[in-house]
């Protein structure tokens, strides 16, 4: 039943047209766009990421954004958030701009917090607003 399902799949992809040649819908000679869709942590490995590749083309040793961001304002009373805590935070990049999307999903860290959640407007090309709430992350 299984070994059927498996063949049925693989004749059903064998018969979808190629992609590469379809430049409008893939453009490869544009800049790497990376939407990252999941977000997983893997013992012994690290962080792992997954997501939709819009546009350009990715190849083995591309680096990841890692950068340092300042909070500007956050619309959190106590002006500190805590595990479970939601609030707007807006930041602003350290070093140099970064390439963000509204909608698009941003990790941020600090030592076992983690948050993960979805820009929701641009200030400017180096500032942001994120809608977040806090989590606490695995051990």
């Amino acid at each position: 039943m299984i070994s059927e399902l498996l063949y049925q799949v693989r004749t059903f992809l064998n018969l979808l047209p190629s992609s590469e040649a379809d430049s409008e819908k893939f453009a490869v000679d544009q800049s790497l766009e990376f939407s990252v869709t999941e977000v997983w942590s893997v013992p012994y490995v690290g962080t792992v990421v997954n997501g939709i590749l819009n546009s350009g083309r990715a190849k083995t040793g591309d680096a990841a954004v890692r950068q340092t961001v300042r909070i500007l304002e956050m619309d959190h009373p106590q002006g500190v958030l805590r595990t479970g805590d939601r609030a707007t935070v807006t930041f602003e990049f350290i070093s140099h701009p970064e390439f963000v999307k509204v909608g698009m999903k941003l990790l941020f860290r600090e030592g076992k917090t983690k948050v993960r959640e979805s820009v929701f407007s641009l200030v400017s090309a180096q500032t942001l607003n994120v809608s977040m709430s806090v989590h606490r992350a695995s051990e």
